[in-house]
């Protein structure tokens, strides 16, 4: 309900131009964009959100992935060894989304960004089934449901110039398998 409620007063922030006072001349930063966050996530170990997104004046369009993933069951480790991590699956959530939103600066150099979207979300569950008629040797397994999802962020951005910027953001979707919402802090770095 919350996630729900917050994803309202997102669009109604988008949809009202006069929330802050902007300034005419914004070119500064426009720019296109590069984003790295790290977090921690309420039901998995670790949380990761990843974004290119291009800014012009007060808008921008971005492509994000979150990825909130469990660390390696101490079973996992037993059976697949420390050295060899390309093929251990472990439960996790996954977003890919298209987000539109609007940019506002305040003292030049803190920029606050609303926006909202469309993605994909996948989660990836134990295989209980399987998992409970095992043998011992055998990892345990998982299925992966999907579902369309509706995405929001609030982000906050100190850009010491054009091209780098250090963030804060809070990310939230709605859907159909799992909906969440996550902070996380991290970086950005404008391309050109």
């Amino acid at each position: 309900m919350k996630t729900k409620i917050l994803i309202i007063s997102v669009i109604a922030i988008l949809l009202s131009e006069s929330s802050f006072s902007q300034k005419p001349d914004f070119s500064g930063f426009n720019n296109l964009y590069l984003g790295f966050e790290l977090g921690k996530s309420k039901s998995y170990d670790n949380y990761v959100n990843v974004g290119i997104w291009a800014q012009y004046d007060h808008n921008y369009l971005k492509i994000a992935i979150s990825d909130a993933r469990d660390n390696r069951s101490e079973e996992q480790k037993l059976l697949k060894g420390e050295d060899d991590e390309s093929h251990i699956t472990t439960p996790g959530l996954t977003d890919f989304g298209l987000i539109y939103g609007k940019t506002y600066t305040l003292l030049k150099r803190h920029q606050f960004q609303f926006g909202t979207g469309v993605s994909v979300v996948a989660k990836t569950i134990p295989d209980e089934e399987f998992n409970r008629a095992k043998q011992p040797y055998y990892l345990p397994r998982f299925n992966e449901e999907i579902a369309i999802g509706l995405p929001a962020e609030l982000r906050y951005s100190f850009q010491f110039n054009k091209g780098i910027g250090i963030n804060a953001s809070w990310r939230g979707n709605a859907n159909g398998v799992k909906s969440y919402g996550n902070f996380s802090f991290g970086a950005s770095i404008g391309m050109f």
